[in-house]
Parts: structure tokens; C-alpha cells; sequence
């Protein structure tokens, strides 16, 4: 089963960063992001891209609007995957998330929608460092200053054929 995670960003990459870190890691590994962004940092998101191709397979796509249900529309007729889902940039996986989710698809494949439910992070300041350790300088909502938490539902959606490569309205 094959995932197609749609992530959006204007200027956050940091988080985004951290995002790709936590993709790179993954026990399931097939799977494409779509990394969505402004035209205000389009040279910036291509380099952070550029870093994790090796790793991840990544492809940019600029979006002509800062709006985040339009901008995740510009990308869904690019989708390959069987699931999509839509981690925000501020979000990190557990290694074993894509894992869980393509094992309970395939345990029902009645199901169309998996929600799960995430942590937030700022209940544990080792397990928070862990995860949001990319390096570089601090981001304005590290740790002590209101910690970027896992978002507390994961969504992924299955994705049928008669869907692929149609837009949808805004």
C-alpha cells in the first residue's frame, strides 16, 4: 500500500524539517510527499527538498494561494498513492506510523477514513527533544516556549481510481 502524504508550508520550515526527519525514518517505506508551498519561499522549500531526496521520495509543488484547503487541492490531482493523508509541517510521525495505518487498512478494507489519535508532545520534554532535533538554530516555539505538538488526529483516506487526477472544487 502505497501513501501519499500532502504537506503544506508558508514559511515554517523548520517544523517542516523536523516533519522530514520523522518521514526518513519510517519502518514503511512506500510512500511520496508532496510538499506544497508559498511562492514566498518557494527557493527555500526546494533546498529543504533537495535535502531529503536522497531519502525520501519528495517532489515540490508551488502553490498559488497561502490557502490551506485550496493549496492541498492544487496537489491532489498529483497524488500516486493508495492513501493520502495530510500531515501539517508542524507535525512529526512515530517511526512505525505509516506501518500501523497500512496494516489496518489491509485488517479492514471496509474502511475508507483511519483516524488516530496523536500526542502532544509537550507532555514530555526528552521525547519532544527527540523528535524536533534537526539542528540548525532554535525555532521561535522550541521547547519552553510552547512546544510544536503532534497534532491529536492522523488522518489518512483511501483513494479510488475514479478520483485520481481530478480536481475538486476549492
Amino acid at each position: 500500500m502505497k501513501f501519499s502524504l500532502l504537506v503544506v508550508t508558508t514559511d515554517r520550515l523548520y517544523p517542516a524539517e523536523c516533519l522530514f526527519r520523522s518521514l526518513a525514518a519510517q519502518t514503511h517505506k512506500d510512500f511520496e510527499v508532496l510538499f506544497v508551498h508559498g511562492e514566498d519561499c518557494a527557493a527555500d522549500a526546494l533546498a529543504l527538498a533537495c535535502k531529503y531526496a536522497d531519502r525520501l521520495s519528495i517532489r515540490t509543488v508551488p502553490s498559488p494561494t497561502p490557502a490551506l484547503s485550496r493549496a492541498r487541492n492544487a496537489a491532489l490531482p498529483l497524488l500516486n498513492g493508495d492513501c493520502v493523508a495530510f500531515p501539517d509541517d508542524d507535525c512529526v510521525y512515530t517511526p512505525d506510523t505509516l506501518e500501523r495505518a497500512c496494516a489496518l487498512f489491509l485488517a479492514h478494507p471496509e474502511a475508507d477514513v483511519l483516524l488516530a489519535a496523536g500526542k502532544d508532545l509537550r507532555e514530555d520534554e526528552e521525547e519532544a527533544r527527540n523528535y524536533f532535533s534537526c539542528g540548525g538554530s532554535a525555532p521561535s516555539n522550541s521547547l519552553g516556549r510552547e512546544m510544536i505538538p503532534l497534532h491529536p488526529r492522523l488522518i489518512f483516506q483511501r483513494v479510488y481510481e475514479g478520483a485520481r487526477g481530478k480536481s475538486f472544487p476549492p
